[in-house]
């Protein structure tokens, strides 16, 4: 890096010819630090700022308009360049510097000897010594400033002060906003808004709130009570926003009618939650037997956009939008080991099936929902799976009730061409209709249909 004392005695730092900081000319403290592991220089100014010349990147310096310098010295030659050539102490003319030269306790008063524009005079100091303990005093908008010049009040008045839009600490106003707080602390008008924090007793508990009046005048409110809570605000509202009160249990209330949580304080273990009054949308626990979304029998509910619970074969059900079926998936599986040429028959298990009275029985009432399969690679071919069943005739002879149609995969999922229902008894088989395709499985998926 290089160090470069401009014509105006400013001194840069620059790396590559680049600008890395800048310092003026000011009185200057030096000092060379000889560490093991890193010289530097240490540059502390009188206005307080400090900078550091490390040794190791410092590769020239130059004073303009002179031609740079290569530097190759030590850490103490570098502090000695920078104190010969790159700094010196500026002393300014006495007249401009204003400071005090002097303070002096003289009798009852503080004498100051300024030098300058600085202050020069005494400073009484009668009455600082007056004790005002166990005195009773009488305030009437009395006020001091703070270092800012924002007005610090102790009003016997409260909120009613014709200076109340100024920051204040009020004892046991008169008059509040809030009924008569024995604390006050008011902010005033900050960016339009009017803050306060008080601590009041009506003659009901103590209250402790944090209210905010904005620039329109509304007023919103945050009270702790003994028993309760409430967020309130005059915004368009005719009472509190959110209130609870534990009188009786714990109740949460919402303006508007919005909501009403009444939580007895009787046990409601095992009990549902439901609405009593739909127009003040106030809820209690009921016994869980009377709630209508849960319906523990063999009966479907009224209500077939809700789950149910059928209690005899203990199977959960849905609807479906014309059905009551089951969530539980069961399956059969089919298969044809070796070549399978068209309109053969699959075997369940080891028995060859046909449409003469040989099949997988089912003992419930089926909704199908779709078929797996899967076969040699190869040899898998376009066609169809033909689905018997005699849940159509009613006798042994079996016709085709689905169809699943399939591409050339060796393995898929595919679902019924349209919507089919076997009755419960009813025999079901699996046939091939296409192409040869050889070593077939597949599994026939469906759901327990309420009946």
């Amino acid at each position: 890096m290089e160090i470069v004392r401009l014509e105006n005695g400013n001194v840069e730092l620059r790396d590559g010819g680049v600008f890395v900081w800048s310092i003026p000319q000011l009185p200057t403290e030096i000092k060379p630090i000889d560490k093991d592991i890193r010289d530097h220089v240490k540059l502390f100014q009188s206005d307080g700022r400090v900078e550091y010349l490390h040794l190791d990147e410092i590769t020239e310096t130059q004073v303009l308009p002179d031609p740079a310098v290569p530097f190759s010295g030590d850490v103490f030659d570098l502090a000695a360049l920078m104190s010969s050539d790159f700094f010196f102490e500026v002393v300014a003319s006495p007249a401009s510097i204003d400071y005090v030269q002097n303070v002096a306790l003289v009798g009852g008063s503080l004498d100051f000897t300024g030098v300058g524009l600085a202050f020069s005079g005494s400073v009484p100091l009668t009455g600082l010594d007056t004790n005002f303990a166990n005195t009773d005093l009488t305030l009437d908008d009395n006020r001091s400033h703070d270092f800012d010049g924002k007005y610090m009040i102790l009003n016997s008045t409260g909120f009613t002060s014709p200076v109340s839009t100024e920051p204040a600490f009020i004892l046991d106003p008169l008059g509040g906003l809030f009924g008569t707080p024995i604390v006050g602390i008011k902010n005033g008008i900050l960016s339009g808004i009017n803050t306060t924090l008080l601590q009041q007793d009506d003659g009901s508990g103590l209250k402790t709130a944090i209210s905010t009046q904005d620039s329109v005048g509304d007023v919103h409110r945050l009270e702790v009570n003994q028993g309760s809570v409430i967020i309130s605000s005059t915004n368009g509202g005719d009472g509190n926003l959110i209130s609870t009160d534990k009188s009786n249990g714990i109740e949460i209330q919402v303006e508007s009618g919005n909501l009403s949580i009444d939580i007895p304080s009787a046990d409601a273990v095992g009990k549902v939650l439901t609405v009593a009054n739909s127009s003040s949308k106030e809820v209690e626990f009921t016994d869980s037997s009377s709630f209508s979304a849960v319906t523990i029998s063999a009966t479907p509910p009224a209500d077939t956009a809700k789950l149910w619970f059928n209690q005899t074969d203990s199977v959960l059900y849905f609807y479906d939008g014309s059905d009551w079926i089951s969530e539980q998936l069961f399956e059969v599986t089919f298969n044809d080991q070796g070549n399978t040429p068209n309109n053969t028959f699959f075997r369940a298990g080891n028995t060859v099936t046909n449409d003469l009275g040989i099949g997988y029985v089912l003992e419930i009432d089926a909704r199908l929902v779709g078929l797996s399969f899967a076969r040699l690679p190869g040899t898998a071919a376009l066609g169809n799976y033909w689905l018997y069943s005699n849940s159509v005739t009613g006798t042994n002879i079996a016709s085709v009730v689905g169809v699943f149609t399939v591409d050339a995969s060796a393995r898929g999922y595919v679902g019924p061409n349209t919507p089919t229902d076997i009755n419960a008894g009813s025999y079901v088989n699996i046939r091939w209709n296409g192409a040869q395709t050889n070593n077939n499985i597949v599994s026939l998926k469906y759901r327990k249909k309420y009946v």
